[in-house]
């Protein structure tokens, strides 16, 4: 059984990519708009290499931290699902071992997971 944490997606950086040239175009398209000879023009046309990068660093970890929380969300609905059919009262005694079994282990494998996520972080 795998762990959500665990699922290998697609690396997708083109949405970042595409923000950050997006960011620049759009400071050179803004300093054409007010001119490029202008001080506020000059400035924008300046800027706009770097302030690309950093809107693409920033969409990186934006991205990075929505897909996480994404996943904790599913793994949190799932595990309340899986609450709610161990607490139903028309349940039989061995779906109920069953829905605990379950339970217990997708406990452990979030536990397993925050680990390994941990380690990720502490190692170079």
């Amino acid at each position: 059984m795998t762990s959500p944490a665990d699922i290998k997606r697609p690396k997708s950086p083109a949405t970042a990519v595409l923000g950050g040239a997006g960011v620049g175009t759009g400071m050179i398209g803004l300093a054409q708009i007010l001119g490029t000879h202008t001080t506020w023009g000059q400035i924008l046309v300046w800027a706009a290499p770097s302030l690309g990068l950093a809107s693409h660093q920033l969409l990186t970890v934006v991205n990075a931290l929505a897909t996480k929380l994404i996943d904790d969300w599913q793994v949190r609905a799932s595990l309340r699902v899986l609450r709610q059919q161990q607490a139903n009262p028309r349940g039989s005694l061995e779906h109920n071992r069953e829905i605990t079994s379950l339970l217990e282990a997708a406990e452990k494998l979030i536990a397993q997971a925050e680990l390994r996520r941990i380690q990720r972080i502490r190692s170079p």
